[in-house]
């Protein structure tokens, strides 16, 4: 948001002091152009906790890099708010992108930090901005993982035990990780708004007996209102140009887990052939009984929905430039992606694949988008 409000700046001769926009304009640009407050250093933490508390869980994670290793210096006053269920619920939020990755914490003793390493930068973004906010993943094993939570008085470690992972593919568009700790079972799912909306549970629906965490009444996060406005704040999120995720969660006790594990031993077993062939890939068939199997623990599972996240999809250096250069000499370019039609459309002006120039930007857009949905 900086460089843009900063290209913007100098387009308008606003002034910048040594190439970094002065925090006036800054703080103007992200108001009229993304509805974002400004958020000052000293008060970053508080202010970021208090908006994720509205329905919708909007959260721009890029920028938060510098010295994401340390421990926030306002942990405490962050997890103080006014209302226990609220309270409750955002320690949940954090507590779920904190676990629910295949990032491996490696201690450094130079830094005398924990440095992840992961194939997905998604997931390092989600961790870093968990532990950016006092949730600090630790340590994981095949069998367990552990998260530092810091907060009032000494730090709390928490342990887990690694349950079942029903995995992502193209065709699921999300992954649902299920732990155990002190007896309570926690089901974590993320993914695409597409796929996540469908699985939560009727906002008027009785949650099961074994249900811990369920909040299913007049004040549902479930209800149509909320879920309207989270629709809402996903395209709009798009249009910016972020990579969206939708987040969804429930507890139970070791009851619950009892009754679905057979089923997830069942499935995870099959070999991926027939039905099942490349079931990993997503190109497996409608009736592919480890897709199914998992949809059914999901379904049991009466998800309640927690919020959504927003990530900035960065380009790498010169990719503009490259992609101007191979249209300039007639090559013909194609991008392929798998996220939203408002978010491929920004994508698309950011790389210079459409120029934004042309005399009727309404049609253009549209032609050069081709939806492409089956196997």
């Amino acid at each position: 948001a900086n460089e843009r409000a900063l290209a913007e700046a100098k387009q308008k001769n606003v002034p910048v002091v040594a190439e970094r926009i002065t925090f006036d304009a800054r703080d103007q640009y992200l108001d009229q152009a993304w509805g974002v407050k400004p958020i000052r250093q000293e008060s970053r933490r508080r202010a970021l906790m208090k908006s994720m508390t509205q329905a919708s869980i909007a959260s721009v994670l890029s920028g938060i890099d510098e010295d994401d290793h340390k421990k926030p210096e306002h942990a405490d006053d962050a997890l103080r708010t006014p209302t226990p269920p609220t309270a409750e619920e955002l320690v949940t939020f954090l507590t779920h992108m904190a676990l629910s990755n295949t990032i491996t914490p490696i201690f450094d003793d130079d830094l005398n930090a924990y440095v992840y390493q992961s194939s997905s930068p998604d997931e390092l973004a989600l961790a870093k901005f968990a532990r950016y906010l006092g949730f600090e993943l630790i340590g994981r094993n095949p069998t367990k993982l552990s998260i530092k939570k810091f907060g009032r008085g000494e730090d709390e470690v928490r342990t887990y035990r690694h349950l079942a992972t029903l995995g992502f593919n193209s065709k699921r568009k999300r992954v649902t990780m299920i732990y155990e700790r002190d007896g309570t079972v926690y089901v974590m799912t993320k993914g695409a708004d597409s796929s996540i909306l469908p699985l939560l549970a009727d906002a008027d629906a009785k949650a099961p007996d074994n249900c811990v965490f369920s909040r299913l009444d007049s004040q549902s996060p479930n209800d149509e209102t909320t879920i309207q406005t989270l629709n809402d704040r996903l395209i709009e999120m798009a249009q910016n140009g972020l990579r969206t995720l939708v987040i969804a969660h429930q507890e139970f006790d070791m009851d619950w887990w009892e009754e679905w594990r057979p089923l997830y031993e069942k499935v995870t077993a099959l070999p991926e052939r027939g039905d099942e062939n490349k079931h990993q890939k997503g190109s497996c068939t409608d009736a592919c009984r480890i897709c199914g199997g998992f949809e059914k623990i999901e379904e049991a599972a009466h998800l309640h929905l927690m919020g959504a996240t927003a990530i900035e999809d960065r380009l790498q250096d010169l990719v503009p430039e490259a992609i101007e250069d191979f249209l300039a000499a007639d090559v013909k370019v194609w991008m392929l992606t798998g996220d939203k039609r408002e978010t491929a459309k920004n994508i698309g002006l950011a790389c210079n694949l459409i120029d934004p120039d042309m005399e009727d930007p309404t049609n253009w857009q549209d032609s050069r988008l081709v939806e492409v949905t089956g196997h």
